[in-house]
């Protein structure tokens, strides 16, 4: 096994910042591509908010395949019935994408290349603020 090959431990870094200022300065430092994500409850991990809905509904996993289907064809054919233009039906990472954007859970995680759409995203809902 190689350097390369091995696993990386702690791959993400936790920053916490006393204000806007000192946020900016810090990425104004920064020369290499790094991705943000931007959720309102600091005790969500990196779980796609459709398995965060069927773990909180306590839902039999063993049905979690079917349900996310059965969202995916309702939200086509609710879409389909208010919008004219729409993806091909077999084009399911752009279905996945239209639900996401519209709220629905979905298997996708939100990433951006900038942190300040990230601190928006984080800071535009009033979720309380706890810690797990």
């Amino acid at each position: 096994m190689t350097e390369q090959d091995e696993p990386q431990e702690n791959v993400f870094q936790e920053l916490e910042f006393e204000s806007f200022n000192e946020l900016n300065t810090f990425l104004g430092k920064i020369y290499y591509r790094l991705y943000y994500r931007g959720v309102s409850n600091y005790g969500y991990s990196l779980k796609s908010k459709l398995q965060r809905v069927l773990e909180d509904n306590n839902s039999d996993k063993n049905l979690w395949y079917f349900k996310e289907i059965h969202s995916i064809l309702y939200f086509k054919r609710n879409y389909k019935s208010i919008f004219a233009q729409y993806p091909d039906d077999k084009d399911l990472i752009s279905w996945l994408s239209l639900m996401q954007h519209y709220g629905a859970p979905t298997r996708l995680l939100d990433w951006s290349l900038s942190p300040y759409v990230a601190l928006y995203f984080a800071y535009n809902t009033n979720s309380p603020v706890t810690k797990k």
